[in-house]
């Protein structure tokens, strides 16, 4: 299901002083990722796109069990090189959690750590993008006091540049003052990005929610094939 991951601190590796340009009584830029988000859904929906089967989920994990000790997961193939790990329905009581993602090339042994996240007793949803690519993925829970449930999931980043791309376009649309000044600018900068982006993009549908794709089709064609 299409979700909008990215976060403020994503945006640095764009504009790394974004920050220091809010508006005197502004803290985010909240306003403007949520215009960005409902742009990008519309327009996959105008596209004939069901939002629903974009973006499919390679589950690592499921809750519904708590751990009190260590745990090495299962794996799982992933075909698609979905680059981020997401963690969420977490339950942590005591003491922060380590969690270490694993890549495996033949999914039985030679795993090897990609990335590790920290689990606090405050968090509720948490996720990383990482750029060693396998084709087995897990991941190990570190339980040293406490209790601790969570679901892990990996995703594909593709999107990720869609929302960037249009949030830092309404980001700058709010701060023009004319045409062709510094803000002015960027904002075109950014829209021609995401334009260039959306045209080229390849979309993975999963239709029927199993985490695997049962095609791909190209944003710039709409007729898709099952």
């Amino acid at each position: 299901m299409l979700r909008n991951l990215v976060t403020e601190t994503d945006l640095k590796g764009y504009t790394p002083k974004l920050s220091e340009l809010l508006w005197t009584g502004e803290t985010d830029y909240s306003a403007q990722k949520e215009k960005a988000t409902q742009y990008v859904f519309n327009q996959l929906i105008q596209k004939r796109y069901d939002v629903k089967e974009l973006m499919p989920e390679l589950v690592l994990r499921l809750n519904g069990v708590s751990l009190s000790t260590n745990e090495t997961g299962i794996s799982y193939c992933d075909t698609i090189n979905r680059l981020r790990l997401v963690i969420d329905n977490i339950s942590n009581t005591v003491s922060d959690k380590v969690l270490t993602l694993q890549g495996s090339d033949n999914g039985s042994d030679n795993f090897k750590d990609i990335t590790t996240i920290t689990i606090s007793t405050l968090d509720t949803i948490k996720t990383i993008t990482f750029h060693d690519t396998y084709k087995y993925y897990r991941i190990n829970s570190a339980v040293v006091s406490g209790v601790f449930d969570f679901r892990a999931y990996l995703t594909e980043t593709v999107y990720d540049e869609l929302f960037e791309c249009k949030w830092l376009v309404y980001i700058f649309q709010d701060m023009r003052v004319s045409a062709e000044d510094q803000f002015d600018l960027k904002m075109n900068f950014y829209e021609d990005m995401y334009k260039e982006l959306m045209s080229k993009a390849i979309i993975y549908i999963d239709s029927d929610s199993d985490g695997v794709p049962e095609y791909t089709t190209g944003i710039a064609s709409i007729t898709l094939s099952r």
